[in-house]
């Protein structure tokens, strides 16, 4: 009768062990779903981000007018410097806070600069982060692969060389060493992509520096549009 009584228990025993384990397991299983969820949402986040588009024209930088006029380029969303001050200051600054390295979650976004010559021909500058699809790991994490991207048009500037009137084109500045930067350099604001991490070269390879972007002296002022 003690055996019988022992053998049930044992049963209850180990019936019980199955079932806690059991829900331990589906447990375990759910929440580590729950995170593999939130971490492909914030992945899609980070990779598929809504740009603001409203900081460039639709067109293309290459299917902009010769006769592309300050008061259309200022229409358009375009940052745009002259000699009489700034117009659309805050694309720019909004640029700067979007995709600085400091910020919490950089996004996605493009801005169109215009700024002019001595002679008063337009240098239309185009600046994007992008986020890519590619991978990464860090920290034990994968993370999406960033970039910058600089165009300049200078296919307006009259006195330049012939060979010189085109559209130049990096893409090849990462977003994991380069941040952008405003400052004040004696009496000019400076905004540039700056290297702000070591690299390791191998020979042959790209040298990665500082890249300016636009300048103009600090006691330009905003303008109305």
């Amino acid at each position: 009768m003690k055996k019988e009584k022992g053998k049930i228990i044992l049963s209850i025993g180990i019936i019980l062990l199955v079932f806690l384990t059991t829900f331990c397991f589906i447990h375990l299983e759910s929440e580590k779903k729950e995170q593999q969820n939130m971490w492909k949402k914030d992945q899609q986040n980070l990779q598929e981000p809504t740009e603001n588009k409203e900081n460039i024209p639709e067109q293309a930088l290459e299917e902009l007018p010769q006769e592309y006029s300050m008061e259309q380029a200022i229409q358009d969303g375009c940052f745009v410097i002259t000699y009489q001050g700034l117009y659309n200051v805050e694309k720019m600054e909004q640029f700067i806070e979007n995709t600085k390295i400091e910020a919490p979650n950089r996004i996605a976004n493009k801005i169109r600069i215009m700024q002019y010559t001595v002679e008063g021909d337009p240098i239309i500058t185009e600046l994007s982060y992008q986020i890519q699809k590619e991978t990464y790991l860090f920290s034990g994490k994968e993370v999406p692969r960033t970039n910058y991207e600089v165009k300049k048009d200078f296919t307006r500037d009259k006195f330049a060389a012939e060979e010189d009137r085109k559209i130049v084109t990096n893409a090849d500045i990462p977003g994991e060493i380069y941040t952008i930067t405003k400052e004040i350099q004696q009496d000019r604001i400076e905004i540039s992509l700056r290297l702000c991490a070591e690299v390791s070269y191998v020979s042959d390879a790209k040298t990665y520096q500082d890249i300016p972007i636009c300048s103009y002296p600090s006691k330009f002022v905003a303008k109305e549009e």
